[in-house]
């Protein structure tokens, strides 16, 4: 029989958090940025078994050309940055080479899926931004998120709009209908 204490683990983290300057406007899905830095943060835990410091630091930032060089699939501009730094465990070249795969993980058997980094960086490409591992074994990890900036001058006020009363009444027939796909063998 378990018992509810048997699923006890005592944790001694430091919980910090950094906000450098202001307007961190984004436009994510804020559901999937929530799963991501969740994933991040369960990930730094379980690196850090005797407790230590999690810090998260967000900042605006901007990358120049000479950055978007390293990274082709980065675009220059500015980007408002999501650090998650832990003082755990860190990675060897090997684990960070493949953090971000599908179902890899270094945990034991059913300990983990492997899916958490691997949907950070799905959402984080699929948002247009970028995210980078930093990680030195036994100094911990930093994981980058980049997401492209949106400047916001003022809340925009919804409109009222008048709508037909039934679908009959919208009109049909000559709508044109933009697909777009960037997988070669789904365009044709």
């Amino acid at each position: 029989l378990l018992r509810p204490e048997s699923f006890y683990v005592e944790q001694n983290i430091d919980l910090r958090t950094v906000i450098n300057g202001s307007q961190h406007n984004v436009l994510v899905d804020g559901s999937q940025l929530q799963n991501a830095l969740l994933n991040i943060a369960l990930n730094a835990r379980d690196a850090m078994p005797r407790g230590g410091t999690l810090t998260t630091e967000i900042s605006r930032v901007h990358l120049d050309a000479d950055y978007a060089k390293m990274y082709p699939q980065l675009r220059t501009g500015d980007f408002v940055l999501i650090s998650v730094t832990d003082t755990g465990t860190g990675m060897t070249d090997d684990v960070k080479e493949h953090a971000f795969e599908p179902f890899f993980t270094t945990k034991g058997a059913g300990a983990g899926s492997g899916l958490g980094l691997s949907m950070v960086y799905g959402f984080v490409r699929q948002s247009g931004g970028h995210v980078q591992i930093y990680s030195e074994v036994d100094h911990g990890t930093t994981i980058r998120i980049y997401l492209p900036w949106v400047k916001v001058d003022a809340p925009v006020k919804a409109e009222k709009v008048d709508r037909p009363a039934t679908r009959e009444a919208l009109p049909g027939g000559s709508e044109t209908i933009l697909v777009v796909e960037d997988d070669a063998p789904v365009q044709h």
